[in-house]
């Protein structure tokens, strides 16, 4: 396994009985890097979650600031204090629990109940995917990025074009943070949170999705660029090769994004033409990038039918009580409704 503190590879040791660690956790103390051989105080240890495959760790409080490695994926990230906020959150999911666990969770409704259920039987682990392409040569990592607020049939069809087409091996939603084009995190209808759990329930089954947290965890605004460096940094078990999905209006518009160049250089533009929709307008990079990669990014594009749903539809559908089925997979339309998103009032 690649150690988390120190990101060399370590022998695995015989693992540790549940007995034992259930003795130490009643005494307020953990194992560390989950190999038995050393117990630290519980209170010296921060949880971290990995970004990407969202695998616990822990590090050590003496580290704050450092970057751990995932074990499993090899996605680097930082070692937080854990703020109040983070705690209480925690004493919220175990309350709910303990609530669940009596018969007594009386805020999910019937249908999210059934929904998490198939959830947990359906999905694959995210780490066990991304560990099993660290034996592929030169994987190929479609990049989504947008609001997803909420995401649709639309979307996904997308994805799955690309993903054929190109011959993509995984397509990664990133929903956006603090866009540049947005105000901030507040001008979205729904949270970050729920904005996560709709993909989730979403992309159930689907072995060639996963979803990253990075840019709604940053508080500053996020760039595709800074988006596509932290992924060619933290993919330090892969030699992966990245493609940015845009459709055609967005692809237009790429010349005036931030170093338009280097993403161009980061990841191979994946444009989306639609019948009906304005073409793109591959010259416009022509004093942006080469030649061979403007042509490489012509010989790229993607086709797929022209969809008549948006995001901005469905919520104003949600508002004035009328129907979204079959424009939203229906695990997203039982998220919407238990949750009360994107109703007046």
């Amino acid at each position: 396994m690649l150690c988390p503190s120190c990101f060399t590879r370590q022998r695995i040791p015989p693992p540790v009985t549940n007995e034992k660690i259930e003795e130490a956790r009643a005494a307020g103390q953990i194992y560390e890097l989950r190999t038995g051989e050393k117990i630290r105080e519980y209170k010296e240890m921060i949880p971290v979650y990995c970004q990407l495959c969202r695998t616990l760790m822990y590090g050590s409080v003496e580290r704050i600031g450092a970057y751990l490695a995932c074990p499993d994926c090899g996605t680097k990230t930082q070692i937080r204090p854990l703020s109040d906020e983070r705690r209480q959150g925690g004493d919220r999911r175990k309350e709910a629990r303990d609530r669940k666990q009596g018969g007594k969770d009386r805020r999910l409704g019937a249908d999210r109940r059934q929904g998490m259920a198939s959830m947990s039987l359906s999905i694959t682990p995210v780490a066990a995917l991304v560990s099993a392409d660290s034996s592929k040569p030169n994987v190929r990592y479609g990049i989504y990025g947008g609001a997803f607020d909420p995401i649709h049939l639309g979307h996904l069809l997308l994805s799955e074009h690309c993903l054929r087409q190109a011959n993509l091996d995984r397509v990664i939603f990133v929903p956006t943070g603090a866009s540049p084009h947005r105000s901030g995190k507040e001008s979205y209808r729904a949270s970050a949170e729920d904005r996560l759990g709709m993909i989730e329930s979403a992309i159930v089954g689907c072995d060639e999705f996963l979803v990253s947290r990075y840019e709604v965890d940053r508080k500053e605004t996020s760039y595709t660029v800074d988006t596509l460096q932290y992924f060619h940094q933290t993919f330090t078990l892969v030699e992966p090769r990245f493609f940015l999905l845009m459709g055609a209006d967005m692809f237009n518009d790429l010349p005036n994004w931030r170093e338009a160049g280097e993403i161009c250089k980061l990841a191979l533009p994946l444009v989306v033409t639609r019948p009906e929709s304005p073409p793109p307008y591959f010259a416009a990079l022509g004093g942006i990038v080469s030649a061979d990669r403007l042509d490489e990014i012509r010989k790229s594009a993607v086709t797929m039918p022209q969809i008549g749903i948006s995001s901005t539809q469905i919520r104003s559908r949600i508002a004035a009580g009328e129907s979204v089925r079959f424009q939203v997979p229906r695990s997203v339309e039982s998220y919407i409704a238990s949750r009360r998103l994107y109703r007046q009032g």
